[in-house]
C-alpha cells in the first residue's frame, strides 16, 4: 500500500514539474502546443485555447511541448522552471512538516530497534536505550556506530537503561572464516528524537536549508547503510512506512526534492543538459545538429544506466554475515544533517 503511495506522491510531483512548465510559458509569452500527463496509451485529450491538453494511461511522467523554443537566455529559465517548481513544492511540504511537529534527535543515547533471537545481541531488548559503551557517553547513533568500527573480536560493555533502570551487557563477537571477517551482531539501532514544532515563518524560512540537509542525510544513510539490505526497520524502509500526515509530508518533499534536483543534473538528455546544450548555442551563435544531440544523449543515457546497474547492485544485494565499518565520512555527513539514520550492525 506504501509503495502505491509512493508512486502516487511520484506522479504528483511530476505533475507539478509540467505545471511548473505551464505557468512559466504564460508569464514569458512562449506558446504551449500540448501538455500532457502521463505515459502510454491516450486516455482523452481536449483543446483549451491554443493548447492541447492530452491525459494518458499511466499517470507517471509526462511533457510539455513548446512553439518555436529558440535559444535564449530566456528559453534557459524556461527549460529550468520544471525542476525549479517541483523543488518549490518540496520546500512548501517541508514548510507544513516543520509546523505540524517533527521528530528531532536528541543526545540522549542510541535507541534499539530490533534484536536478533540468537547471538550474545540476544540479551538486548526493544526499546533499550544505550547510554555508554566502555565507559565512552554515547550521545547519538552515530556515536555508538564509531564504537562498534573501533571495536574487533572480543568484548563490549555496554551501559544500557531499560525502563529507568541502567543494566550492564556485554557483547562478544568473533572472526568468521579465514579472512578474520568480523561476525554482525543482528542490531538495528536509531537516535533518540523528541517531536518539535517551530512556527509558520520560521518553518518557511527553514524549509529550504531543512530540505538540501535531510535529502543528503537521506543518500548518505543509503550508502552507509549499502550491506545492511533493506527491511522496514533501515532507513530506507522507513520513509516508506507512511503512518501519518507527517510521513506523507516528509515523503512529498523528498520525493519532489529528487526529482527536482535530479532533472537539474546538466546531462545531456535530462532538463539540466537541455539548458547546457540552449547557453552553448546562444554563445556560438547557431543552432547544434540534432544528430549530435542525440548521439550525445544515448552516450551519455548508457553510461548512466551502467552506473545505475552497478550502485544498485552493490547497494541492494543479499545481507552479508559480515560486519563492515562505516566510512568516516558518512559519518560526519549524518551528524551534520541530523537525520534519524536506522543503523544495522
Amino acid at each position: 500500500m506504501n509503495l502505491i503511495v509512493i508512486l502516487l506522491i511520484f506522479a504528483f510531483s511530476t505533475g507539478i514539474y509540467n505545471f511548473g512548465y505551464l505557468v512559466a510559458a504564460r508569464i514569458f509569452n512562449y506558446l504551449v502546443e500540448e501538455f500532457s500527463i502521463g505515459i502510454g496509451p491516450k486516455i482523452a485529450s481536449f483543446m483549451l485555447g491554443n493548447t492541447r491538453f492530452v491525459l494518458k494511461l499511466f499517470f507517471l511522467g509526462g511533457y510539455v511541448k513548446f512553439r518555436e523554443l529558440r535559444p535564449s537566455f530566456k528559453s534557459v529559465v524556461l527549460i529550468c522552471c520544471g525542476p525549479l517548481a517541483t523543488i518549490l513544492f518540496s520546500f512548501s511540504a517541508m514548510s507544513i512538516y516543520l509546523y505540524e511537529g517533527f521528530e528531532e534527535i536528541v543526545p540522549d543515547g542510541a535507541l534499539i530497534y530490533k534484536v536478533p533471537t540468537e547471538g550474545t545481541a540476544r540479551n538486548l531488548q526493544k526499546g533499550d536505550v544505550i547510554t555508554a559503551v566502555n565507559e565512552y557517553t554515547i550521545s547519538y547513533a552515530t556515536d555508538f556506530v564509531e564504537q562498534l568500527d573501533n571495536w574487533g573480536a572480543g568484548e563490549l560493555n555496554l551501559k544500557v537503561l531499560r525502563n529507568g533502570k541502567t543494566h550492564q551487557i556485554i557483547l562478544t563477537r568473533n572472526t568468521s572464516g579465514d579472512k578474520m571477517k568480523l561476525q554482525k551482531l543482528g542490531v538495528v539501532f536509531g537516535s533518540l528524537t523528541e517531536t518539535k514544532r517551530v512556527g509558520i515563518f520560521e518553518a518557511i524560512w527553514q524549509s529550504p536549508c531543512s530540505s538540501v540537509k535531510m535529502a543528503i542525510g537521506f543518500v548518505a544513510g543509503m550508502w552507509g547503510n549499502s550491506d545492511f539490505g533493506i527491511t522496514k526497520n533501515t532507513m530506507l524502509g522507513k520513509i516508506g512506512a507512511i503512518e501519518s500526515l507527517n510521513d506523507l509530508l516528509l515523503c512529498f518533499s523528498l520525493v519532489a526534492f529528487f526529482v527536482g534536483v535530479f532533472n537539474m543534473l546538466p546531462l545531456p538528455w535530462l532538463v539540466g543538459g537541455q539548458a547546457v546544450y540552449a547557453l552553448v548555442e546562444i554563445l556560438l551563435g547557431y543552432s547544434l545538429k540534432d544528430s549530435f544531440k542525440e548521439a550525445l544523449n544515448s552516450i551519455s543515457f548508457l553510461v548512466i544506466l551502467i552506473v545505475l546497474i552497478f550502485f544498485m547492485t552493490f547497494s541492494f544485494s543479499p545481507k552479508s554475515k559480515t560486519y563492515k565499518p562505516r566510512s568516516t565520512a558518512v559519518v560526519l555527513v549524518i551528524n551534520w544533517s541530523k537525520v534519524n539514520i536506522f543503523w544495522g550492525a
